[in-house]
């Protein structure tokens, strides 16, 4: 085989100088840099409609940045209204000569004046600085006199001061005959004056007695009992007052003569027989479930001889455990559903215990559920325990306590651990909370809260009820269960009332927008479905009536509350625009309040706020632009791998010369360099007559081979090419010299 290559030209090859003979056909050294590039720009305008389309569409989305706005005095709380509602209590406490004279009294160790001092003891370790419970006093014979009442006196904790003010009442009198027509009316008259049916508030009037009415007019039992029921009906029942009698007769003669007539009047629920304080606390904490609506628990006397074991259900915001010791000494622990005993002040979820006069009490938040264990140590004895589970209730964030007429009731609720984060479901209690709605003229409508659509803990009900015209009472019944076997449900009062309400045009609530900096807001205010002139209605200015926030995004956080302003004279009546501002546009569910602020005290308690729940994605990318992207990714994963194999050849060394079989004798047309390359890409002119074609020759692990890679008819070929030897690829003949 003749070499078109001189020894001097070979001896160069060999040698690493980078040049070739001025003899040679040399092909241009540019040639992959020049694919590189042409490869670089054919990606450069791929990518240049998808940069074109998105800044179109960040365009669009930011159009509405350049907004001025007006910042408001106050903000929007998506708290809700509802909370555990404290209690005003009347204590009546006959005093008459029967309970403590006589042959036979019936509370010969004034049990009704030392019950009541633990009863009201007992509450007050349900009191709060935030919201007290109140407590009244009656004392009462043949009339209920002032001098011997106290009026409803706020107590805010165990150790409040003012305990004494009522304890001070609660003493043993004779005052003569039994009135209690006329104790219920004082009690009556106590809550009045104390401004108890001003403000939602559990009412209550307990009352103490032998059972048996008796006064100067001498009426019969059942003409005593007909006065009862008819002031029962007229008075308390109407204004949302139980009555709990507890009978107290140690003879067991007087009481139960009447306890049908009580059982008649006020429900034998309500009626409680006590031979003595032992039985007395039972009937305390069935009082406490009964006003504060909590599940019923029997009190349970443990052994130090024998442990017992009870059942915790789930979804229970807290356990209560009032705990009374037989004898000093002994102590009750409380073991969970893993074995590990309850330690007050240690345990997270756990405060310290209360040690109060006549029990210790104490809670633990969130429980787990499972079966607990009781068990005495310290000594042979039993204490009592009674038990309140505190259920996990929903609670209305939307209708508020005053719904306005004409405006469409949707409910929105949260359900939240005490520590406000949101309530897993169980997995032996699957969880659903639905609600019942029951308007003033007994029509009923299921409502159900999807828990794949809540958030936060804060749920959206299905459907929503329409625009109620009705006005009145709704109840509203809250319910959570946990499969067949939890049940917890929880009534709430909304009164529709023609009031003013807002009613949010623009945006859509169930029109996903694109994330923006700003929400553009169209409100209309309405009363009684029909458009209303602010000024007609409130004193402030129009401009300074309505403020609008986001008061969640996607990530928790709260935007700016900012003042609406009224449109132009042409607009519809009574109609608000502006724009809210986003603190961070991002996708997901944004949570947004619209709400009244009236300077008028008397109309701030039924100022409405419409809550809405928005959400922001981005429009889907056309058909287009997703077979784009598909291609570039595509593309970019072969230039990767490209490139990975590119880097892992071995170099080469020597030469190649290409030569062209014009058939009259074999001709030199290119010849190149391979020294220290890991590979060469080279394009063939034409020559001849001969087509061009493009060779990639790379190095291999042996030192003295190469390896030239081709296409023959669209099909991608190779040859390997020893020192000294040649291939023919068509009309082309490649020669290699190491």
């Amino acid at each position: 085989m003749t070499s078109y290559f001189t020894q001097a030209q070979l001896d160069d090859i060999r040698c690493p100088k980078d040049h070739f003979p001025a003899s040679l056909s040399p092909v241009a050294e540019r040639a992959a840099p020049a694919v590189f590039f042409g490869c670089l720009r054919l990606f450069i305008i791929l990518l240049l409609p998808l940069f074109l389309a998105h800044g179109c569409k960040v365009k669009n989305e930011t159009k509405h940045q350049a907004v001025t706005y007006r910042q408001a005095s106050q903000e929007i709380s998506l708290g809700s209204w509802e909370r555990e509602l404290p209690a005003d209590i009347v204590l009546l406490l006959d005093q008459s000569g029967s309970m403590s004279k006589g042959d036979h009294p019936t509370d010969p160790t004034g049990l009704r004046a030392t019950g009541s001092r633990s009863f009201v003891e007992f509450l007050a370790q349900r009191s709060s600085k935030e919201q007290p419970n109140r407590f009244g006093v009656v004392n009462f014979g043949s009339h209920a006199q002032r001098d011997h009442a106290c009026p409803l006196t706020a107590i805010r904790s165990h150790d409040d001061p003012a305990l004494q003010t009522i304890f001070a009442k609660l003493k043993e009198l004779d005052l003569g005959d039994t009135n209690i027509i006329a104790a219920i009316r004082l009690g009556m008259q106590l809550l009045r004056e104390g401004g108890s049916f001003e403000q939602p508030r559990n009412r209550a009037l307990v009352l103490f007695t032998d059972g048996e009415p008796d006064d100067a007019r001498n009426l019969s039992l059942a003409q005593y009992f007909a006065e009862l029921s008819e002031f029962f009906q007229d008075q308390l029942k109407p204004s949302g007052v139980s009555l709990f009698v507890v009978g107290i007769d140690t003879v067991g003669t007087r009481w139960s003569a009447t306890v049908p007539y009580w059982k008649g009047l006020a429900g034998s629920q309500y009626v409680f027989t006590t031979p003595n304080m032992t039985a007395l606390k039972a009937q305390f904490n069935r009082i406490v479930q009964r006003i504060w609506h909590l599940p019923e628990v029997e009190p349970v006397a443990v052994s130090s001889l024998s442990p017992v074991g009870f059942e915790l259900e789930p979804y229970l915001a807290s356990v209560e455990f009032h705990i009374f010791p037989t004898r000093e000494g002994l102590t009750l622990n409380v073991r969970r559903p893993n074995g590990k005993i309850v330690e007050p002040g240690k345990d997270p979820d756990t405060p310290p215990i209360k040690r109060l006069t006549t029990f210790d009490l104490l809670v633990v938040r969130d429980p787990e559920p499972g079966r607990w264990l009781y068990e005495v140590v310290g000594g042979a004895g039993t204490v009592e325990v009674l038990r309140n589970p505190i259920p996990l209730h929903m609670r209305l964030l939307s209708p508020r306590a005053i719904h306005p007429q004409g405006k469409p009731m949707r409910l929105i609720a949260e359900f939240r651990r005490t520590d406000e984060k949101p309530v897993p479901s169980h997995r032996d209690y699957p969880l659903a909370l639905t609600a019942e709605i029951t308007t003033p003229s007994g029509k009923r409508e299921l409502i159900e809260f999807p828990l794949d659509k809540g958030r936060n803990g804060v749920y959206v009900g299905q459907p929503a009820l329409e625009a109620p015209m009705e006005l009145g009472e709704y109840q509203v019944l809250l319910k959570v269960s946990g499969g067949d076997r939890y049940h917890s449900d929880h009534a709430v009062a909304v009164q529709v009332k023609p009031v003013p309400y807002l009613l949010i045009d623009e945006p859509g609530e169930d029109q996903p927008r694109p994330p923006a900096a700003a929400i553009p807001l169209r409100v209309r205010l309405l009363q009684g479905g029909k458009p209303l002139k602010p000024q007609e209605a409130f004193t402030n200015h129009p401009d300074h009536l309505v403020i609008a926030q986001l008061v969640e995004d996607p990530e928790g956080q709260k935007g700016q509350a900012i003042w609406l302003s009224l449109a132009k004279e042409g607009d519809t009546p009574g109609q608000f625009v502006g724009a809210v501002p986003v603190p961070k546009p991002v996708e997901g569910r944004y949570i947004l309040a619209v709400r009244l602020a009236p300077e008028e005290a008397s109309k701030q308690p039924v100022a409405d706020q419409t809550i809405i729940e928005l959400v922001a994605r981005r429009p889907p990318m056309p058909g287009w632009q997703k077979a784009l992207w598909k291609l570039l990714g595509l593309a970019g994963a072969g230039l990767f791998a490209l490139t990975l194999w590119l880097l892992s050849l071995p170099r080469a060394s020597g030469g190649v010369e290409v030569l062209v079989d014009t058939g009259n004798g074999e001709d030199v047309c290119a010849s190149f360099r391979l020294v220290g390359r890991k590979f060469r890409l080279i394009r063939i002119k034409a020559h001849s007559g001969i087509k061009g074609r493009w060779l990639f020759v790379n190095g291999t692990k042996r030192n003295d081979r190469v390896t030239v890679r081709f296409f023959h008819k669209g099909v991608p070929l190779w040859k390997h090419v020893t020192d000294g030897g040649e291939v023919r690829i068509g009309k082309h003949i490649v020669r290699y010299y190491a």
